[in-house]
């Protein structure tokens, strides 16, 4: 599950990253400040789901 939650955090990061990164030239229609804000979603929501697989790995130490 640590593995899991740690590849798709990760995987969504980097995917959002690539949003933002594809967004910043078309600022100025509408795609890219959509493409901003979701890029922007992404990567907060991969950090989270990252930050929560070194959590489960430090209750599954404690556990054992």
């Amino acid at each position: 599950m640590v593995v899991v939650l740690l590849s798709v955090g990760g995987l969504l990061a980097v995917v959002g990253l690539g949003c933002v990164a594809y967004g910043i030239p078309y600022n100025e229609f509408g795609i890219g400040n959509t493409l901003i804000e979701t890029g922007t979603t992404a990567v907060s929501a991969g950090l989270l789901l990252i930050a929560l697989s070194f959590v489960l790995r430090e209750l599954i130490a404690i556990r054992a």
